[in-house]
């Protein structure tokens, strides 16, 4: 289960459709994600950044300043990253300059990859993305629009996101090209109370060349400690197995891995070709944020990169945090039984 010589045929997000081989012989960076917001529009019950209501955010008193984010950016660029992965720390599209910051990632011909809640995406906001070169990952934790909304307390947004939903796939944003299998993918986080229709959802993904991006949750912020309202690891992993059945014999889809997505798709967010840079400058391994090795106020990029190279990689593509957590909390099992 733990091969890492091929991700199968998993169609993968432009900008997330790396070989192994990329990352083990690469010198540099291939990925990053950095945080450009901490504003937010909904209080997600789950949010692994933490903190109190989104009512009451603002902008953090030690936020980086917008130049030394592109200075950060450039320095990335020097490293040879090929994607920037925009995810928060709030709503990334909140982010009144997004359009700037889009345009120059892709300046340095950078694919920005951005994780929205899809509440605000527009007509305009999608030229945008498509001048940019941009994919877009949206949230949808469940179809259930009463459960969707609760989860994230907001009574209006799965309408909102179900719009802008159709705007991207209108704009074509899930049609295949010859230099990528999809720009589109839908993050959802498999839980007690959507368990059960994961399936419903990732089907819909795979009929409309969606990359499915499903896990469990980020032991970080709201969610560092165990709820009740997880799944287990090996509940996670029988699901997993269920999936791999349904695309191997309806998709024709083939993997092994269980970890940490299902649908075989591989962690690009955790070893010795990414890092995680905070909107308060930390440069971390990921946002499960492991080990945090320094500041860019006091540090380079590349110095960052180095000390996380001296703390490990990630070489099964899998999720160190997730993987401690299970540890922690005594539901660490014996990947081999599956």
């Amino acid at each position: 289960m733990g091969n890492t010589n091929s991700f199968g045929n998993v169609p993968l997000l432009k900008g997330w459709d790396f070989k192994p081989s990329d990352y083990h012989n690469s010198l540099g960076l291939l990925t990053a994600q950095i945080e450009n917001t901490n504003l937010c529009n909904l209080d997600c019950e789950y949010c692994f950044r933490g903190g109190s209501s989104s009512d009451e955010k603002k902008r953090f008193d030690k936020e980086i300043s917008r130049s030394q984010l592109f200075h950060s950016i450039e320095e990335l660029a020097e490293l040879g990253v090929k994607t920037i992965n925009i995810i928060g720390a709030g709503e990334p599209l909140l982010d009144p300059a997004m359009g700037d910051l889009l345009k120059y990632i892709s300046s340095f011909n950078i694919t920005p990859v951005i994780a929205t809640n899809g509440s605000r995406i527009t007509t305009e906001l999608i030229e945008t993305f498509d001048r940019t070169g941009s994919s877009i990952i949206i949230k949808m934790n469940s179809l259930n629009n009463d459960l969707q909304n609760r989860l994230v307390r907001r009574n209006w947004f799965a309408d909102r996101r179900d719009y802008g939903l159709r705007l991207l796939i209108e704009s074509r944003f899930n049609k295949p090209s010859t230099d990528y299998q999809t720009r589109l993918g839908i993050n959802s986080i498999v839980f007690q109370e959507n368990k059960n229709e994961i399936y419903d959802i990732f089907r819909y993904c795979r009929n409309n060349n969606i990359m499915p991006l499903m896990s469990t949750f980020i032991p970080a912020g709201r969610t560092k400690d165990k709820t009740d309202k997880e799944v287990s690891m090996e509940e996670f992993l029988k699901i997993g197995r269920e999936i791999q059945k349904i695309d191997r014999e309806i998709y024709g889809i083939n993997y092994n891995r269980l970890l940490p997505y299902l649908g075989g798709v591989p962690c690009t967010q955790c070893g010795k070709s990414s890092l995680y840079l905070t909107i308060s400058g930390d440069i971390s391994d990921c946002p499960g944020q492991l080990h945090t090795v320094g500041n860019i106020r006091d540090i380079s990029i590349s110095e960052g990169l180095r000390r996380l190279r001296e703390r490990g990689s990630n070489p099964e593509f899998s999720c160190p945090a997730r993987l401690n957590y299970w540890k922690q909390i005594g539901q660490l099992v014996d990947l081999d039984k599956y």
